[in-house]
């Protein structure tokens, strides 16, 4: 139950565990309102899976979500970055210092976001301290980054769950998931026990085929992909979704790069910028653009 308890306080804080942001500062993208979107209209319970090409803003649109200055930003989350590991549950447990916690992890984070802490009893608080001293699995106070939003007022908002209760849905991340069978066998605890617990799980993935494969885990019922990164989405549909998905790799338009580009500073590289970069590409060439000037 330790774990839990270290857990859950991390959802208190909306905390990212092993999530580097490489920059605080965005702006309004598809990526951002896509994120934005699929949390204020996401149905109770249900696992939803983002696939996106590899420097698209995945990330930092998940950050956003949870730590943005923004009225939707939900009360409860985690977010956990898998890190391309094959073995996710068998590592974070470790880092976690609790081995023997792997089997139970999905059971352990979806508790996390709906416990209530018994603050009020000292057998329960004396206990978990010890176990984290012993451990050396202490839970300090970490200030998470808040993450700005360029231009906030063009973040599009559609129509979602009402006002009064959409931040009270407990959201999970996990980021960069890949394909394995350990994963395969996580994802298919994880989506079972977030539904009883109407918990709201993102997963996020640069593998397509893998983003697909996610889906048929539960027959398209509740594992689905996000609407705002296919070009089929399901919207209001109540039927299971069975077709194969048709990703839009989260691209970014060419007004919403050359925003970007200007967020960067001197020198200007927007006319040098096509449709289908993405930003980690826009990134790059300004930095090779400002080594020459350095020299």
């Amino acid at each position: 139950y330790w774990l839990v308890d270290k857990l859950s306080e991390a959802a208190e804080r909306n905390e990212g565990l092993d999530v580097e942001p490489d920059r605080t500062s965005i702006i309004v993208s598809n990526s951002v309102n896509a994120f934005v979107n699929r949390y204020v209209q996401a149905t109770a319970g249900t696992t939803y899976i983002c696939y996106g090409r590899s420097g698209t803003g995945k990330t930092m649109a998940a950050l956003h979500l949870i730590h943005g200055e923004h009225d939707n930003r939900p009360k409860r989350s985690i977010m956990v970055n898998a890190g391309g590991d094959i073995a996710f549950a068998e590592n974070f447990a470790r880092m976690q210092m609790a081995p023997d916690a792997a089997p139970y992890l999905a059971n352990i984070l979806c508790a996390a976001l709906v416990f209530d802490q018994k603050k009020n009893q000292a057998g329960w608080n004396f206990f978990t301290r010890i176990h984290r001293l012993i451990n050396s699995c202490h839970a300090p106070a970490i200030d998470q980054p808040t993450i700005s939003l360029h231009e906030s007022d063009s973040l599009e908002i559609g129509v979602g769950r009402p006002m009064a209760t959409r931040t009270d849905l407990p959201l999970l991340i996990i980021d960069d998931f890949p394909e394995s069978a350990a994963n395969h066998s996580f994802l298919s605890r994880l989506y079972i026990k977030a539904s009883a617990l109407r918990i709201t799980v993102l997963v996020l993935t640069k593998d397509a085929d893998w983003a697909s494969k996610m889906i048929q885990i539960n027959g398209g019922v509740k594992i689905l992909p996000m609407d705002e990164v296919v070009k089929n989405p399901r919207g209001d549909n109540v039927e299971p979704f069975e077709e194969e998905p048709d990703w839009t790799g989260m691209g970014w338009n060419l007004r919403d790069l050359r925003t970007f580009a200007a967020t960067l500073g001197s020198p200007e590289v927007s006319e040098e910028l096509h449709e289908g970069m993405t930003p980690t590409a826009v990134q790059e060439l300004h930095d090779a653009a400002v080594s020459p000037q350095v020299k």
